[in-house]
């Protein structure tokens, strides 16, 4: 991604309906042009992270040690993954762009997740290598 096209997405807000799964998906269709499906039913970012790293079968993709850009990010703030972002590098320095409550989509670098109390959990990629 490039710096034009973050910017793009900074600030835009989280709601119910747009929370952190509904941009995960809005960016890789725009940035990426990856189609990841939409949850049926009521879903929570708790149960939407779950189901993605859970039913790979679904929603494709795998766990990785080696992000690439547009990578999942899951992020935890107790033991179990509860939000979602997207890996990308910005000047060299790895950075999670995601939608968070109270501020909308943030790009944050790694310490900035850690002062706030996020802890990546594992990171998930669509690629096939």
């Amino acid at each position: 991604m490039t710096s034009d096209q973050i910017n793009r997405y900074i600030g835009q807000k989280f709601t119910e309906e747009h929370n952190c799964y509904y941009w995960y998906r809005e960016i890789l269709k725009d940035i990426y042009g990856i189609q990841m499906p939409p949850l049926a039913g009521n879903h929570t970012v708790f149960s939407a992270a779950r189901l993605i790293r859970d039913l790979p079968e679904l929603f494709g993709g795998r766990k990785t040690d080696k992000p690439q850009p547009g990578d999942c990010v899951f992020l935890t703030l107790g033991h179990r993954p509860h939000h979602i972002g997207i890996y990308v590098i910005v000047d060299g320095k790895p950075k999670v762009l995601h939608a968070v409550e109270g501020s909308g989509i943030v790009l944050s670098d790694m310490s900035s997740l850690r002062i706030n109390g996020w802890r990546i959990s594992e990171y998930w990629t669509l690629r096939e290598d």
